[in-house]
């Protein structure tokens, strides 16, 4: 049930049909723009494939490739979180197509990216049967169209048509990428119980569904997972699923599944500890992970932790080392290690350790920072920022009692601001 670790940290969804990478060889077009935007979005190249469609446009005569390239431009453009420019492409396929589903989807889909629901809702309805999208390139399905209006419904208020609007969409279209995004997202919004849902989600597509909606809001798919786990615990189909997005829940959320991912003797999966080590996460969030995953793996956490400290901003140093001896005060010690990269975080440090009541640590601090080279180049208005006036007192107090009176001068020979 090993699952690769993404590669980098999914996006919440867009509520909206997407442009989505294809072999441009396997069905060409005879259109060489056209072909060439489909070569270069299957190589995920985005930025230019929606030139180059935008080129196909203009270049083709025929209406299909006409329509597709269009709703190709339409869909990166609400990938790109730019709904605004949808309208006048959804015009294009709708004025070059047999039919209007697929420029209506789209059209609705940047809608509710707008925050109109009024304008999808005149698009699609409140109620009804929809026409299913068509398009020969162009990835595109009902579902996508019912998830909008679910959207939508839900953003106008009409929460109750909403949720019997997606039962209903479910039960006919349960193996759809856009449904279930819906119901993360608006399980994630705490709009709707995910357990009212599940019926519809066979036990053997569990896997595939999640790998489908891996991009949806954590939380949204963490509401899903614990209610599938509630009704059949200790199911490894689940456990697989939860390694495909656990790393992107808040540290708690993270422990649970990891807890149970050790359970069931997965030990080669801790998404906590991935969390903590992936470069691509905040490394605000990658350090509060080590410190609870320090409860897994003490060895790996604390080298995740010191790889990720050096990279916090001075601002939030004290903040963080407060939270390190809340949640793993031994570990604080590899906190401090790692954050006295220059004079200044060492005495940002050393403040806080005195709050703590570490005062022979922070004098210890005090002294190596000191002795690093960007102690010349240290003002007077960086020193008193970074101690007040009470920890310099007490610093230079505990220094004198070491007989260290080179550091007590220092320490009392900048002047206190005010």
């Amino acid at each position: 049930m090993s699952t690769d670790v993404p590669n980098q940290p999914a996006d919440s969804p867009s509520a909206s049909p997407s442009a989505s990478p294809a072999d441009a060889l396997a069905d060409p077009s005879g259109c060489e723009e056209f072909d060439r935007a489909r070569a270069l979005l299957s190589a995920h190249r985005e930025d230019e494939a929606l030139d180059w469609f935008e080129v196909a446009i203009d270049a083709t005569t025929d209406p299909d490739i006409k329509a597709s390239a269009a709703a190709h431009v339409a869909g990166l453009l609400l990938g790109f979180a730019r709904p605004w420019e949808v309208a006048d492409f959804a015009a294009i396929v709708r004025s070059s197509s047999r039919q209007s589903s697929l420029g209506d989807m789209l059209e609705a889909a940047a809608c509710v990216q707008l925050g109109d629901s009024t304008g999808a809702l005149e698009i699609l309805g409140r109620a009804g049967p929809l026409i299913a999208p068509q398009d020969r390139w162009f990835r595109c399905s009902v579902a996508g169209m019912y998830a909008a209006r679910v959207r939508a419904l839900v953003m106008a208020g009409y929460v109750g048509e909403a949720e019997s609007e997606l039962r209903r969409s479910l039960r006919g279209l349960s193996d759809t990428q856009e449904l279930w995004e819906t119901v993360a997202v608006l399980v994630a919004d705490n709009l709707i119980d995910p357990r009212s849902y599940l019926d519809s989600l066979a036990p053997a597509r569990v896997l595939d569904v999640f790998g489908w909606i891996a991009g949806a809001p954590a939380e949204g798919l963490d509401g899903i997972a614990e209610g599938l786990w509630k009704r059949v615990p200790g199911d490894v189909r689940v456990l697989a699923a939860v390694t495909l997005f656990a790393w992107r829940l808040d540290p708690e959320r993270g422990l649970v599944w990891c807890h149970r991912l050790l359970d069931a003797g997965v030990t080669e999966r801790s998404p906590l500890l991935e969390r903590a080590e992936m470069v691509q996460v905040p490394p605000v969030d990658r350090v509060r992970a080590a410190c609870v995953a320090v409860l897994l793996d003490e060895s790996r956490a604390r080298t995740a932790l010191e790889a990720a400290v050096p990279q916090i901003g001075d601002e939030l140093l004290a903040e963080l080392l407060s939270d390190c001896f809340t949640t793993a005060a031994f570990m604080a010690d590899s906190f401090v290690v790692a954050a006295c990269t220059s004079t200044l975080r060492s005495l940002l440090i050393a403040d806080a350790l005195v709050g703590h009541g570490h005062l022979p640590e922070a004098f210890a601090v005090v002294v190596a920072g000191l002795q690093l080279p960007s102690a010349d180049a240290l003002t007077a208005e960086e020193f008193n920022r970074a101690l007040r006036p009470g920890a310099r007192a007490e610093l230079a107090a505990f220094a004198r009692s070491q007989s260290d009176h080179e550091v007590a001068d220092i320490l009392l020979s900048v002047p206190a601001e005010g």
